[in-house]
């Protein structure tokens, strides 16, 4: 049989174990599915800590020192409610739509609370900062059961600017529904949070008495004036919307006049948000989520926030990395932004501002937004090789894995052009392959381990700190069918997400027909091949196709059918029978639901022999 070489681009970071077709495994019982992601302050700071709960469930996890969490287990069904809370912040609420397996990206902002007022229930009391004044009428404190307080309450406020960063403190979005039943989207002017206690335990508040200072800067569809009529809306945490429950005026402010408040009278509930906002008419933004390769990223979160007015509107991708942004004001500009967790970090990106449409269908379409991503943690590879001996073609499939102790820092989607330069690359010496003894079910490479062919196999790592993102020990099934589908299923994480099981399609490339020119020599050595539509990445490998490898030479052309190797590199050959490899591949992101990033590459690879004189 002709001698066959599975040597791939170091470049790709990966290793390739050839062997027959590996069976596909039996699917794992259902495990729910899994939100990962990160939470700050208003102030972007990072915020450890926090208590991540999925409401009416036991389900919680706590941010780490770097704001980031994982949650599994979450059952599926129905629009899952997430819940965060630090204690001396205002809560929040996000809302997810969640399918089995799904590993949907959660991102969530606090707001500081204000220092804690004592306010005597029998007299009543007001206090006034910067942004707020809050006046409470004798008698109004009473528990939750209706009983009226005597002694001294606590009560904190929160205040939110809706004109920057802050609106993405508030509970979900800014969506809202009037008296009459309509709904649509909010341009908010401010929200408040209001907190009372006593000893630990919430109070409410039969009325109170709410100035709260208006933006400079209202926005450009909705200015407001002194003397003004605007709804009052207070959030409906089972609804996840904005509910209009009353009204308030706009009047100068008693000190700066020549800025805006809005006071109303309220009764206050326990743990009450209320907002200052206006309805308007309802439009859509669709899109799609991908990474650099252009491959869909899905349950990414997407989020649509007004530059022409303040307020926010969120969705999730679905597998194939499509969203829908709804509701949205007609006629407004709006920034549209995507957040991907991968790998124990948030990537994101964001298109250039749009201008929504005129009516509710049909929606304004935006281009993909493409997301950088780090390097991926789990691999498989399914690939197709022909072998051109001058009288048959050999096919084979390979089952690869790839374990990588830490995300290398993702920059952006803009690759730098294929240079058409190679790279000669020295091979170890006799003895010195690298290869445990005591495992030869495992070859450590550094970053990489090479699987000898499907199976149950432990994935060890050789570094002295243990990972963040892995436990120590992982007890990966890789199998792979060619051209189809392939199941990657893990066990084992830091988290308590006992096992997953994900199935992806991966589309093979063209396979690449190689043509040498007429003259092969030290000096010349020519390559062609039939150029694809759609260029993808290609690699070509040189290297002895009989004897010991001592070297070979990794080229990176660009895809245009047509590239010389340079006499230079060529020389590091010996001369005699070579074999040549050219290699397209597709990738295709996905996350995992134990947070980590996994990607599925199909390769295509030609090879043939030629004689170098």
């Amino acid at each position: 049989m002709p001698n066959r070489s599975c040597l791939l681009p170091t470049c790709l970071l990966l290793s390739l174990a050839c062997g027959s077709p590996p069976s596909t495994p039996d699917p794992l019982e259902r495990t729910g599915a899994a939100v990962a992601g990160f939470i700050a302050a208003t102030d972007g700071a990072p915020l450890p800590g926090v208590s991540v709960q999925v409401k009416g469930t036991t389900a919680t996890a706590v941010t780490d020192e770097h704001g980031l969490f994982q949650l599994g287990g979450v059952l599926t069904g129905s629009r899952v409610t997430v819940l965060l809370r630090k204690e001396g912040y205002a809560p929040s609420l996000r809302y997810l739509e969640l399918e089995e397996g799904d590993v949907a990206t959660l991102e969530g902002r606090l707001k500081p609370l204000g220092p804690p007022h004592p306010i005597e229930a029998e007299l009543g009391g007001a206090f006034t900062d910067e942004e707020l004044r809050l006046q409470i009428p004798a008698r109004a404190f009473r528990t939750s059961g209706g009983t009226p307080v005597e002694g001294t309450v606590e009560v904190r406020v929160a205040h939110l600017d809706p004109a920057g960063e802050e609106i993405l403190a508030a509970p979900g979005d800014t969506r809202g529904r009037n008296a009459k039943g309509d709904e649509g989207p909010l341009a908010s002017f401010g929200m408040v949070y209001v907190e009372a206690t006593q000893a630990g335990k919430d109070v409410r508040i039969d009325s109170a008495t709410v100035e709260m200072l208006l933006p400079a800067d209202t926005g450009a569809d909705t200015p407001l004036e002194a003397g003004d009529i605007v709804p009052l809306w207070v959030f409906d945490e089972e609804a996840g919307t904005w509910v209009e429950t009353g009204s308030g005026r706009v009047k100068p402010a008693r000190v700066d006049t020549s800025r805006l408040v809005f006071e109303f009278e309220t009764p206050v509930t326990e743990q009450w948000w209320g907002n200052c906002d206006q309805l308007g008419s309802m439009t859509c933004v669709e899109g799609r989520v991908v990474d650099c390769a252009g491959n869909a990223v899905p349950r990414a979160l997407v989020r649509g926030v007004g530059l022409s007015y303040a307020g926010t509107s969120e969705a999730s991708t679905g597998t194939d990395g499509r969203y829908r942004i709804f509701p949205l004001r007609r006629n407004a500009r709006v920034r549209v932004e995507a957040r991907v967790r991968v790998a124990g970090k948030v990537y994101g990106a964001e298109h250039q501002p749009v201008l929504t449409g005129d009516s509710a269908s049909p929606c304004t379409i935006v281009p993909d937004i493409a997301v950088p991503v780090p390097d991926i943690i789990g691999e498989v590879t399914v690939a197709q090789t022909e072998l051109d001996d001058g009288t048959r073609e050999l096919e084979s499939t390979a089952a690869s894995g790839v374990f990588l102790t830490s995300p290398r820092e993702a920059g952006d989607c803009r690759t730098p052009p294929p240079t058409d330069e190679c790279q000669v690359v020295k091979l170890p010496p006799p003895g010195d392959e690298g290869v445990a003894e005591e495992d030869p079910s495992w070859l450590d490479v550094g970053s990489q381990v090479l699987l000898e062919g499907p199976a149950a196999l432990p994935l060890k790592r050789q570094s002295a700190q243990p990972s963040p993102y892995a436990q120590d020990r992982l007890v990966t099934r890789l199998a792979a069918a060619s051209g189809g589908d392939f199941d990657l299923t893990t066990t084992g994480s830091p988290r308590g997400l006992e096992s997953f099981m994900v199935r992806r399609a991966v589309r093979m490339p063209a396979v690449p027909a190689l043509k040498v020119g007429p003259a092969v020599s030290s000096q010349s050595l020519a390559l062609s091949w039939d150029a694809p539509k759609s260029p993808s990445p290609l690699f070509l490998t040189l290297s002895p196709a009989t004897g010991r490898l001592r070297a070979a030479i990794i080229c990176s052309p660009t895809d245009d059918g047509d590239f010389s190797v340079p006499a230079g590199d060529i020389a590091e050959l010996p001369a005699g029978d070579i074999v040549i490899t050219a290699t397209r591949q597709r990738v295709r992101y996905f996350p995992t639901p134990n947070g980590m990033a996994a990607m599925g590459l199909g390769i295509s690879t030609k090879l043939m022999k030629t004689r170098l004189e």
